[in-house]
Formats: C-alpha cells, structure tokens, sequence
C-alpha cells in the first residue's frame, strides 16, 4: 500500500507542467513550482557573475587525469586538508594554510578509484584526520593525517596505515568509500552486492596478515586484515539487498542514523537500513527499515542533504539524480520514521549544453555532489563540458510544511569544466566569516602531443552571501491527497464545494479569505448554524481546520462561532500558490504586514445572529455592518478583526523565534 501510494504521488507530480525558473539576471535563479526547469545558457552573463570567484591554481598535473566511476571522487577535503589522487597509488596531501604539503602510496601503486576523509571533519580536539582509499587492486587503505604536532608525540599504533585485502573478483572487490558524518572512527565500503560497514577501534583488535608487499621500502609498513576472515569479520556489519540486486550507489543520512542504498535496476529503487555505532561489529546484519520503488526513470546517484531534525520535523531530504546529473526528484528523508524515505517533494531539470550531440547521451553532463563537511546543505551541479556550475543551497530551517526544499539556484562562472568536485563551507582568509569553496579538477588532452592532463583548482566565492540559504516558498501539492479515481470525479464533476462535517442542513458558506505567509497560514470562515456543526468543528485538528502541521490553530474568539471546515485546499490545483514568496527579509515582512492588513480588516466574512446563537453565543447580540460583533444592551464592542491581527503576529513571533532555536 505505501509503495502504491508513493507511486501514485510521484506520478501525480509528475504529470503537472513544468515551470521555467525565473531569472533574476545576476546569476540567481528562483523556483516558483514543484517542477522547475533552469537554463543556464539562455541567459545572459554579466560582468557580475565573472568576478563572483576568486580562482587560485593548485595543481598542473602532466600525463594523467582524474578519471574514476560515476558516483566515486578523487579529490577530498575538509577544513584542514586537500587530497587529491596521482598516478601509481599516490595520494598528495596539501595542509589548506598551505605550509604543508607531502604524498602517501598504497602498497600495491594500484590506481586510486575512491577515496575520503575521517575524521568528523578536522574536529579541534582530533589529533589526526584519517584518508580512506579503495583501489583497483581490491585494497582498502586507511592513512593517518597528523595536524599539527610532531610524530614523536604519538605511538606507533597511532601513526599505523591499515589496509584490508578483498579478493579480485568483481563480487567482492571494493567500489567505492564513504565517511560517517558523526564517527571518526567508523566509513564504509560499497561492493557489487553488499555494503560493509567498519569499525577502526575494532579492526585494530582483530588478527593481522602476515604480507609483505613487492615494493620499496617506503611503501611498507602496512598493518594488513583479510576482509574475508572470520576475524576482521567481527570488526564490521553488513547490508545486502534483500533482493540479491546490483548496488549503483550509497549514501548516509546526515545523522549516520540510516544506510541507503540505490539498486541498479530500470526504476528508481531503494532500500533503506538502520545505523547505530554500538551495533557495528560481530559481521550481523544492519536492519532493514524500508524497500520501495519511487517508480519514474532510473536514478543513478543518491545524495543526502539538511539537519538532522528541525524541533520535530525531519529536516533532511535525499536526492536522486539520472544518469546525465542534469534531473534531480527531491524526497523526503526522516530518519526516526519505521519507513524513512517519503514522498516526492520536488523535481528540477538543468538544461544541458545547446552543442551537446546525440553520442554524449550516456555519459555524465553534469557533476552531481553536495557538501562533504559540515553543514550538509549545499548541492552542486558542475557541467563536465560547460563553463557553469549550479549551486543549490537548501532552504532555510527547511521542513516537510514549510515548501520546496530547494527555492533557488545559483549560477557560476566558471574558467573551464568540470571533471571532479568537492564543495566546502569554512573559514575564509581574504573574506570575513565562511565562505563557500569548490574544489575542481578539469581532465584535457594536451594540444602539442595530446597526453592527458588535469588542472586542480579551488574557486572561492568573493561575496559569501551569494551562496546564502534562502527562506522557502510554499507551493501548492498538485493532487497530494487525491486517489485517481478521486480525480478523474472531480474533473467530471467540475469546482467542488466545500466539504460539511454536520449531519443536518446548514446555511450556505461565504468565501474564505485565507491569509498566506512564509510562516503561518490562518484560515476565516463561516460557521455552521447547527450545534452539530459547532461541536464537531471544534474538535477538529489543526491539520482539518486548514492550518499546517506544526502551526497551532487560532483559538475563536468568546461570542464567536468554531471555524467551519475551510474551502478545497490549494493543493488540488497544481498551478495555485498557496503562499507569499520571501526572498529577503525586508520583502517578507513587508508582505506579511500586508497580509495581515487585508486579513484583520472588516472583509472577513461574518456569521449572522441565528449562527452565533445556534452555535451558544449571546443571544442578544449582532453584527454591525463592518462586521464586528457587539451587544443590544449597550455593552463595549470588541474589534475581532484587531484582535486576530494581534494574535496572527503573535503567532509569526513564536514561529520566528521557534525555527532560530532550531538553528541553534
């Protein structure tokens, strides 16, 4: 039932149109609908847009490039260091103040195929960073990274390289390698059908191998495991797809609480497992929370973005993008859930370059990769045969509630493509507070002699604020709530009328003015004249009453009615916008005052005497003609529509100040 029913909504979002992203003309691209297309080659660039970077060269390499499967990278870093891959299983480490810089090698000078860093991202009180790689000699290898001290500091088992020994066969040789978000000691290893995750404080307890690699002496050293025995075994877990399928790639939620792993089949297929640190070891098996298929065309790299939780709402999406890079589905990822990946929440398609010929289709047109260190938040699309990247920042303290998850884009001005990435937020040397850095390796083919080679460079984006997060746009769900029978009864049917929840007649109901903001929506409306209707009315929900979830509704006032039920959401017309875009403060306040202005006047529909009397008010009192209650013996009368005002900016204050202590 939930795999029909995710099916059905995906299918829904997808049959609505899609919308072109509207340009603001330097460089920002803002997303008005749950289907959004950018383009960046229909625009023109500004002079803006070409000083935006500030470009600094780190490597010329001659005779090589960097060259690895789609979803693996051969360039990581993190607050302390830039790593990048060589030729012949060499490594080099550049400290990112510039003042350090050396090589470490693999024993087999096997060719790098993936790599990354440990370390919770160059943690202070962590005396080292610890670089994971996976060659293609079926080798793991584990490099510690001291950051500032001596050696003589340390002991010997601190300074000790790990490696695992797999066999050769494609079965069971490692593909790719992946970092706990949260544990320094703790990464992951992705092969054919399975994912192992490991455990560096158990590994060491384990029994070594006895190998001496055919090398110089500088490449021994090794502490080996066989990542087959039964010993290193107890250092690890394992997921398998229950299925028996091919894995195409893996990911780790933001909090390392779930393991999700893409299959390679012709739909897009999931399976998600449970992750606690304690449990790694003894060679279990991770418990399986969810498998499903999202439907719609295959998907071949996953990335998972956003905070953890936000109060109580997941705060944490996982993206899926095809086999170009260029079209992203957006779901919605929450990790305490018994079924962590949920709906569809967005869809975005990057045009790819006008010259792009028909025999390029398979390969990758765009980079897909999100920020490796803290915060999670940014994602980036960098074209491998263009001179743009895209950058998606995720909305600010984004929820489920609040709307698409990502409102904007922002286009780059690159000096050449793209090949390799790998995106940071730290600490700037040339600008106050962070900045927003892309690491990017572009592979060419010399003209002279035509010998492959490859440029390493860092672009550093001048004015912070052009990566900043934005605060969302909600939007309406188009056919979120709707069967397709449901559907195809309300078109044959034409407008619907708004639902009734009382059992006899009632009056008929006056329009609904709905006041829109980014932060609270409240809805006024007409009651019933029945005190069936009354008293079912007020025990409705919040979510029934129209206010969305994680909104407290607005009490009615003492000689008022209970809201009615509200009129037919927003969501079922998929062009409708159920809110006011925010795209700076100064906007979204003066938006909001104006809502508020129109909302707490005296256009509000009013229910009449026999309403409020059948609903228990006083009987004795009326309405005027700007449709304030007051009372026939002469008592003081009350301007509800003030008072909803009051109450409605109240409201915003506790959501303001609730979504910055989430922040926090």
């Amino acid at each position: 039932a939930e795999r029909a029913s995710q099916q059905h909504h995906m299918a829904t979002m997808l049959a609505s149109p899609e919308t072109a992203a509207e340009f603001d003309g330097d460089g920002l691209y803002r997303l008005r609908s749950f289907r959004s297309i950018v383009d960046p080659f229909r625009d023109e660039v500004l002079a803006e847009e070409h000083n935006a970077l500030q470009t600094t060269e780190i490597s010329k390499m001659k005779g090589q490039s960097l060259v690895c499967a789609l979803n693996a990278r051969l360039i990581a870093v993190n607050i302390r260091f830039i790593t990048y891959a060589t030729k012949e299983g060499l490594i080099r480490v550049i400290h990112q103040n510039g003042q350090t810089m050396f090589k470490v090698a693999n024993s087999t000078k096997g060719k790098i195929m993936d790599m990354a860093l440990l370390g919770v991202d160059g943690a202070r009180n962590a005396p080292k960073t610890l670089l994971v790689c996976a060659d293609d000699q079926a080798r793991v290898s584990v490099f510690p990274i001291l950051h500032s001290a001596p050696q003589s500091k340390y002991t010997e088992e601190a300074l000790r390289r790990l490696e695992l020994i797999f066999p050769a066969e494609p079965s069971e040789a490692p593909l790719r390698v992946l970092a706990h978000p949260v544990d320094a000691q703790v990464f992951l290893t992705m092969h054919q059908g399975h994912v192992y995750v490991w455990s560096l404080s158990k590994l060491l307890a384990c029994t070594p191998v006895e190998i001496r690699p055919p090398a110089e002496e500088e490449r021994q050293g090794f502490l080996s495991f066989d990542g087959q025995s039964s010993s290193t075994l107890e250092a690890c877990s394992h997921a398998r797809s229950s299925m028996g399928e091919r894995l195409r790639d893996l990911a780790l939620s933001v909090d390392g609480k779930c393991v999700v792993i893409l299959l390679a089949d012709d739909q897009l297929s999931v399976e998600v497992f449970h992750l606690t640190v304690a449990s790694i070891g003894g060679g279990r098996s991770l418990e399986l929370m969810q498998r499903t298929t999202l439907g719609g065309a295959p998907a071949h790299s996953i990335r998972i973005l956003g905070e953890s939780y936000i109060g109580n709402e997941p705060g944490q999406v996982l993206v899926a993008a095809g086999r170009s890079g260029c079209d992203l589905r957006v779901f919605q990822l929450a990790t305490r859930s018994a079924t962590p990946v949920g709906p569809l929440l967005q869809e975005l398609r990057a045009e790819v370059p006008p010259d792009s010929s028909s025999e390029q289709d398979d390969a990758p047109v765009c980079c897909v990769d999100a920020t490796t260190s803290a915060p999670h938040d940014i994602l980036g699309l960098a074209y491998s045969t263009a001179k743009f990247v895209l950058i998606l920042p995720l909305a600010e303290a984004w929820t489920l509630e609040r709307g698409l998850p990502f409102p904007s884009v922002r286009r780059l001005v690159i000096d050449s493509p793209t090949s390799q990435t790998a995106y940071m937020v730290g600490k700037s040397f040339g600008t106050r507070g962070e900045a927003f850095f892309m690491f990017r390796g572009y592979n060419f083919l010399r003209s002279k002699d035509s010998l492959p080679g490859c440029h390493v460079v860092v672009n550093e984006v001048v004015k912070p604020d052009l990566i900043s997060r934005q605060r969302t746009i909600k939007v309406a769900r188009p056919g979120a709530t709707r069967t397709p029978e449901e559907l195809a009864a309300a078109k044959n049917a034409g407008p619907s009328e708004p639902p009734s929840i009382a059992t006899s007649e009632v009056e008929p109901p006056a329009p609904v003015v709905q006041a829109a903001s980014a932060a609270l929506t409240v809805l006024v409306a007409p009651t019933a004249s029945t005190s069936i209707a009354s008293a079912q009315a007020s025990s409705m929900t919040d979510e029934s009453r129209g206010v969305p979830h994680g909104h407290r509704a607005l009490p009615p006032p003492p000689s008022a009615p209970a809201p009615a039920p509200p009129a037919p959401s927003a969501g079922d017309d998929m062009d409708a916008v159920a809110a006011t875009p925010a795209w700076d403060s100064a906007g979204e306040d003066a938006n909001e005052e104006a809502v508020d202005a129109s909302g707490g006047g005296g256009g509000c529909a009013t229910p009449d005497a026999e309403g409020q009397a059948a609903a228990g008010g006083d009987p004795g009192s009326s309405v005027d003609e700007a449709g304030h209650a007051s009372k026939r013996d002469g008592g003081e009368n009350m301007d509800w529509g003030f008072v909803k005002q009051i109450a409605a900016s109240f409201v915003k204050g506790l959501e303001h100040r609730r979504g910055k202590l989430a922040d926090q």
